[in-house]
């Protein structure tokens, strides 16, 4: 199975925390990719370190997460 599409909806800073949402799309149809298990890095934004934040999340029945 192929994800075409990952749409990142939302990502905002809160003391050090972030809040990542979106929609994971199966293919051009637009048809939802429900109960899909997905995992991330983001690079932390400080030029003194090297930091990498992980997370996971699994989608919703319409593909949100």
């Amino acid at each position: 199975m192929q994800v075409n599409a990952l749409g990142i909806t939302s990502c905002k800073k809160d003391d050090k925390e972030f809040v990542i949402t979106g929609q994971i799309i199966k293919d051009c149809s637009g048809e939802p990719l429900a109960n899909f298990n997905i995992e991330g890095w983001l690079d932390c934004d400080d030029p003194f370190s090297k930091c990498v934040e992980v997370f996971a999340a699994t989608t919703d029945a319409n593909g949100n997460f």
